[in-house]
């Protein structure tokens, strides 16, 4: 992270700017939290570009088969999980997905994102239960 703000400065004033902000509103407690909507942009988009896991959501099938709708079906034990290099970098879900934008997310507005869900298709990590069945 410190290294992309390093490669481009223009993000460092108004990171900076955001945290003084949101010290003055709450003072050093946990409601500057939600105050920090270019913080959370920026982690977000260093985890899209720059992924801790090459799966996501990496789940096992516990118990009994698990069948696809398309008939697929997985037998016990078997993982499965999501490539998150090319999910993450996918034009279909993110304009100038190769291009690293500190801000993406924060431009995001919350009507894009009930109707399109793009803020949650970052996610570099696991999320919720790891179980299939």
């Amino acid at each position: 992270m410190l290294f992309l703000i390093l490669e481009d400065p223009s993000y460092l004033e108004p990171l900076r700017r955001e945290v003084d902000d949101a010290i003055a509103k709450h003072g050093w407690s946990e409601k500057i939290i939600n105050s920090l909507p270019l913080q959370d942009s920026f982690i977000r988009e260093v985890n899209r570009m720059y992924p801790i896991f090459s799966l996501n959501c990496t789940r096992t099938v516990m118990h009994e088969p698990f069948t696809f709708s398309d008939g697929l079906t997985l037998p016990v034990s078997s993982r499965i999980g999501f490539p998150a290099g090319s999910t993450q970098r996918d034009p279909d879900y993110f304009e100038n997905p190769l291009q690293f934008d500190g801000f993406r997310f924060a431009k995001l507005t919350t009507a894009d994102a009930r109707t399109e869900d793009k803020v949650n298709r970052w996610v570099a990590s696991h999320v919720g239960s790891t179980n299939l069945v």
